[in-house]
């Protein structure tokens, strides 16, 4: 059997500027004044690693966990607004693989609700892996 892994964030949906949009939001409410570039400098980055980053270099105060748990509420329901679009040319690449008989799955660090909400709004089925 052969078949093909994608990532999500970037391959399957342009989802950094949701990312950034609401990790921007989030730094302007907890008093983070973030330098020219800073958040795409974690780009690739654990959003733990990166607020965890973000806590200690701007000495902020808040809990990492509650940030966290912040982001996922505010980015599932910014993925529910209609702006949000799959990256052009995917589904039909993915079609075209099924229709070939390959096996697709999806492997991502994004949180699994987020995963689960995009494939569900996109309508993919894709194997979880």
């Amino acid at each position: 059997m052969h078949g093909f892994i994608f990532d999500m964030d970037g391959v399957i949906i342009d989802s950094e500027p949701l990312h950034f949009q609401v990790e921007s939001q989030l730094c302007q409410q907890f008093g983070i004044k973030l330098s020219e570039g800073e958040l795409e400098s974690y780009v690739g980055t654990r959003a733990e690693d990166m607020w965890l980053q973000l806590k200690e270099n701007h000495q902020a105060q808040f809990d990492v966990i509650e940030v966290l748990e912040a982001a996922d509420e505010a980015k599932m329901m910014a993925l529910n607004d209609d702006g949000h679009e799959p990256i052009p040319g995917i589904r039909e690449l993915l079609h075209s693989l099924k229709e070939k008989g390959y096996q697709v799955g999806l492997a991502s660090s994004s949180p699994r609700q987020f995963i689960e909400l995009s494939l569900m709004r996109f309508k993919f089925n894709l194997i979880l892996i």
